[in-house]
């Protein structure tokens, strides 16, 4: 009886941290501003995934290679 009720409350865990993680990823996206950019490459996707990693230190980061089409506007991302 006792390792049910153990394992509903482990179950009742996990799920309140699977919430929490899709929050937490969702505020990530919303903070970093990446809806506004287009594209859904798998490198462009590895990139944002390296800015999103060192976006929370105080580190300089240049993201150079990246090919913008003519009349489209870049961002600079601090």
């Amino acid at each position: 009886m006792e390792n049910a009720l153990a394992f509903g409350q482990i179950r009742e865990l996990k799920d309140k941290l699977a919430q929490e993680k899709l929050y937490l990823e969702d505020e990530i996206r919303s903070e970093m501003n990446f809806a506004q950019i287009v594209g859904k490459s798998v490198s462009l996707r590895r990139v944002l995934k390296q800015v999103e990693t060192v976006a929370p230190t105080d580190s300089t980061v240049l993201v150079y290679g990246i090919r913008v089409q003519e009349g489209v506007d870049c961002a600079r991302y601090p």
